[in-house]
């Protein structure tokens, strides 16, 4: 019975860890800043043990926009093939691999 328990326990840490994950990160992409992950969990959570697969989402879904703005960047300037407004394969290219990473942050695991 105790292992029954404590396997409840577990999910429902599980998804709380999801939860708080994606709604930090949905924060700090607003603010840009991956500080932001660490101080919200700070704040909201009685243990940064605990909160540990939110403070990673969150990390990485900052992180996954960060890569995103930077690929545009650099297509956009490439002298080799200038792509000014980012409607080109390549900052499609961008977009399809930030979806991807997002994806991947989002449906993280213990």
């Amino acid at each position: 019975m105790r292992d029954a328990a404590h396997g409840a326990r577990h999910v429902v840490t599980v998804v709380a860890n999801k939860s708080l994950g994606k709604q930090w990160g949905d924060k700090c992409l607003a603010q840009g800043s991956m500080p932001c992950c660490r101080a919200s969990a700070q704040h909201d959570c009685k243990s940064m043990k605990l909160c540990g697969l939110a403070i990673r989402m969150c990390e990485t879904m900052v992180t996954c926009d960060q890569t995103l703005n930077a690929c545009k960047r650099r297509t956009m300037d490439d002298p080799k093939n200038k792509d000014p407004h980012c409607d080109g394969a390549a900052c499609r290219q961008c977009t399809a691999d930030y979806k991807k990473c997002h994806d991947r942050a989002v449906s993280m695991s213990n």
